[in-house]
């Protein structure tokens, strides 16, 4: 992912927020400006394409949330069982 691209999407979301807030409290939005938002956001969400959240569980010793697959906390360092629960 190239960080102009990103800024450019970022920029770009935030002018069309910026717009439909500057709108008068007793107008709505037109429904183009919130198609325009809606588009914008989902091409900045594709850009990111960051996909599922990873798998966690907490910490038998110190209830830090770690990734599943650790073998070792990186917050307290203990020696992990495999599995665990769910963050």
């Amino acid at each position: 992912m190239k960080e102009t691209e990103l800024r450019a999407l970022v920029g770009r979301v935030q002018e069309q927020v910026a717009l439909l807030a500057s709108t008068a409290p007793s107008a709505a939005p037109s429904e183009n400006d919130k198609r325009e938002l809606t588009r914008r956001w989902d091409q900045l969400v594709q850009h990111l394409a960051l996909g599922p959240a990873p798998d966690t569980r907490v910490c038998p010793s110190c209830s830090h949330t770690i990734m599943r697959a650790a073998t070792l906390c990186g917050y307290c360092w203990m020696k992990l069982p495999e599995g665990g629960r769910h963050a």
